[in-house]
């Protein structure tokens, strides 16, 4: 228990380093508007695991068999696990042709998911960051400026 204690004075270097803090206020900042955009995430995906699951259901049970296993392949998909060998192989005809709908379905889902509302994310993230940054270094200018104007006010008397 001791040895775990000893574990929370690593907390102790928040005091000391500037640039940890600055780091961990910008990411408490942007916890709300990640969740929203993650939210955003979730719904979309959400959308287009229910369109799976009544679409291609009969196709390839394992994958998109009931709205979770669909939600979970959508996932797959949007993180680009292998999303390419397991699901858009499955998405072929028996007669080894490829379905159009099907393709125009897992693209438009890559293109929208993949690389509009990831990158949504990752810009909300960065927005706060910034804006916790720039507010730590106004605050940090004008508690420069009180000392020097006490300084100043001290040495006027």
């Amino acid at each position: 228990v001791i040895r775990l204690i000893r574990v929370f004075r690593v907390l102790r270097l928040f005091r000391f380093m500037a640039s940890l803090r600055h780091i961990l206020a910008a990411l408490f900042a942007a916890v709300v508007p990640v969740f929203y955009s993650f939210l955003v995430l979730l719904l979309v995906s959400c959308m287009y695991a229910v369109l799976a699951t009544e679409l291609y259901h009969t196709r390839d049970h394992e994958l998109f068999g009931s709205f979770l296993r669909s939600l979970f392949t959508m996932f797959q998909i949007s993180t680009g696990d292998g999303w390419a060998s397991i699901v858009a192989r499955s998405m072929r005809h028996a007669d080894g042709s490829q379905d159009g709908v099907a393709a125009l379905f897992l693209v438009s889902y890559v293109l929208i998911v993949g690389l509009v509302l990831i990158n949504i994310v990752i810009a909300v993230l960065l927005d706060e960051f910034l804006h916790a940054v720039t507010a730590e270094k106004e605050q940090f200018h004008q508690e420069q400026e009180e000392k020097m104007s006490s300084r100043l006010g001290i040495v006027r008397s």
